[in-house]
């Protein structure tokens, strides 16, 4: 050991005077203030991110309207909106509490009080969870119950996603204490949504007209959303919120934080823009039939959200490169999971779980093969299999996604066969409200006003349809019988005896005479039972011929001519075995 000279000793002592005076002067308030600034920036930082993440409601909304058919979009949007509110309601009473330190950094567990300190994290981890709900109604679109929906979304956010998010990302949760990683949740959100939307697709069953089976091979009926401008700008609404999604993971505002937020977000952006490449030249091949290549805009969207998706998971624990193949992965994984999902017999409208589930399947078994060494603790444990690491992670991984799947998928599959049984709650709509339009059947009539009298015309037209497919089988002969509908607002009209005939018949300016097919033998429905009546557009007022509303159910009176119309939301149930005999008559109405 080296002995200090004078000179040296005398050169330390003033340095430490110097050092001492130095903190002597130090204002303890300014000091105390300024620690007290750094947790309002984290604080703010959060809220701010939140705000953006719960902007994807609507980026969620504006795309499934975009890609279902026109006269399902009013109740798309009704029910993205209501999904919304009652996430939250069961978010606050049971959902903070349960998921613990894994919602946002919650300290202790809060049921329906939630504590000042924990309002910051209530808010942002109840966008997380929406998002989860929001995700499953991509699948079962445009043909599930309503009410069989909402009991579904209580039973997501209000057990489902809680427990996984306090599994995975407390640290009293027994898979973050093994070592999972999932940054910002392509497991424990996407994976979790993307499942249940497939189990409830599944079960609901496909949309009518969407999958046709001839000698072994299914034909898939593209039945295409009604606005691709509307589907786009919804994608992108999800992206802009998705940036904050990745983003604000890191939980905190400081300096390093926020360096590392950014790396997570210019992570995601480059995952995304190579899913969205990927998808382009994939479109570029020349097709096996010779036909000239086009450009799908509907996939576009997809792919972007899968990359989006792959990337969630490792977004802070990868580099730049390997954020690239994982978004040009996530677009093959894409592709493929939507093919296979064909090939069951599936019908999912927004591939919610190619994008989603598979995708987030990949992006948690991504962090396992590409997690670099100087992003995580630097063991071999840590690092990714690709990267020199021993495959721990990688089992990890494994058993993290496993656990997601075991769990969502018990899980979702009893809550929809409980919910199926219960009186009122069966999983599908209505059949006739399913081909007429949901919109019609249950929110006062359509959002585009020019679909009023199309939709009624195909309506009668399919319901013809199946009652002389239904006499051929039964080896009956389809009769045809010309009925006189009374316009809707016509309070005055002849009423006599038709001589010829020598029955009732109405005669006003405005009637309107429908021929029909239908056949007194035909057997109902094996699967569903309609409350749904015929139905007739109808001019607004008696003096103005082409005017049009809704269309009206037409209910026939004592001796089968309409009687009387009700409001469109209105259902019709005839208890009557007489009257019951009598609509049989009409076409379209022996479902009643």
């Amino acid at each position: 050991m080296s002995e200090f000279t004078v000179n040296e000793m005398a050169s330390m002592s003033d340095r430490l005077a110097v050092l001492e005076n130095f903190i002597s002067g130090l204002d303890k308030d300014e000091l105390a203030g300024a620690a007290e600034n750094s947790g309002h920036s984290d604080l703010l930082f959060l809220l701010i991110c939140a705000f953006d993440i719960f902007l994807m409601q609507a980026g969620f909304a504006l795309l499934e309207v975009g890609t279902v058919q026109a006269k399902n979009a009013k109740s798309i949007l009704f029910k993205n909106t209501l999904d919304m509110a009652i996430s939250m309601i069961l978010w606050w009473c049971v959902g903070f509490g349960l998921a613990g330190g894994g919602a946002s950094g919650q300290t202790g567990r809060d049921f329906f009080h939630i504590k000042d300190e924990n309002t910051v994290s209530f808010i942002h981890s109840y966008v997380f969870a929406g998002t989860t709900a929001t995700i499953v109604s991509g699948g079962v679109a445009e043909r599930m119950n309503f009410t069989a929906y909402l009991l579904f979304s209580v039973v997501m956010v209000g057990l489902v996603y809680p427990l996984l998010a306090f599994w995975g990302w407390s640290s009293d949760g027994f898979l973050a204490q093994l070592g999972y990683k999932d940054f910002a949740g392509s497991g424990l959100i996407h994976l979790c949504g993307g499942l249940a939307a497939l189990i409830g697709a599944k079960l609901v069953g496909p949309r009518f007209g969407r999958l046709k089976e001839e000698n072994g091979t299914i034909q898939v009926i593209d039945l295409k959303g009604h606005s691709p401008v509307l589907s786009n700008f919804g994608t992108f609404v999800l992206l802009f919120g998705w940036l904050s999604f990745n983003g604000s993971s890191v939980l905190a505002g400081g300096t390093e934080d926020l360096i590392l937020a950014s790396r997570a977000i210019s992570n995601t952006l480059l995952s995304i823009a190579g899913a969205a490449l990927t998808s382009y030249f994939d479109d570029c091949r020349p097709r096996p039939d010779g036909r000239p290549s086009t450009h799908d805009l509907a996939a576009l969207n997809n792919a972007m959200l899968a990359g989006a998706v792959g990337i969630t998971a490792g977004c802070a624990f990868v580099q730049g490169w390997a954020a690239l193949i994982i978004g040009v992965a996530s677009y093959f994984v894409y592709k493929h999971a939507s093919r296979l999902t064909v090939a069951f017999k599936i019908d999912d409208p927004l591939e919610a779980f190619s994008v989603h589930g598979a995708c987030g399947l990949w992006g948690v078994l991504a962090v396992g093969l590409f997690a670099y060494p100087g992003l995580t603790d630097g063991t071999r444990s840590s690092t990714g299999l690709l990267l020199g690491g021993n495959g721990r992670q990688l089992g990890i991984q494994l058993l993290g996604a496993a656990v997601v799947i075991v769990w969502t998928g018990s899980v979702a599959f009893l809550a929809f066969k409980a919910l199926d049984m219960l009186p009122g709650c069966q999983l599908r709509a209505d059949k006739d409200a399913e081909l007429l339009g949901l919109d019609f059947a249950y929110h006062d009539g359509f959002a585009y006003p020019d679909l009023n009298k199309d939709s009624v015309v195909i309506f009668n037209e399919v319901k013809a349809a199946e009652r002389r497919a239904r006499a051929r089988t039964a080896g009956l002969k389809p009769q045809t019988k010309e009925v006189k509908v009374r316009s809707i607002g016509m309070h005055s009209g002849r009423k006599g005896k038709d001589s010829s005939r020598g029955e009732d018949s109405y005669s006003t300016q405005n009637s309107t005479s429908y021929s029909t097919n239908y056949s007194a033998g035909s057997p109902k429905p094996a699967r569903f039972e309609s409350k749904l009546g015929a139905v007739a557009p109808s001019p607004t007022n008696a003096g103005e011929e082409g005017a049009e509303t809704a269309p009206s159910y037409m209910v026939p009176g004592d001796r089968g001519e309409p009687a009387a119309t009700t409001p469109a939301t209105a259902f019709i149930k005839v208890k009557s075995a007489t009257q019951r005999e009598e609509m049989k008559d009409v076409d379209g109405l022996d479902n009643v």
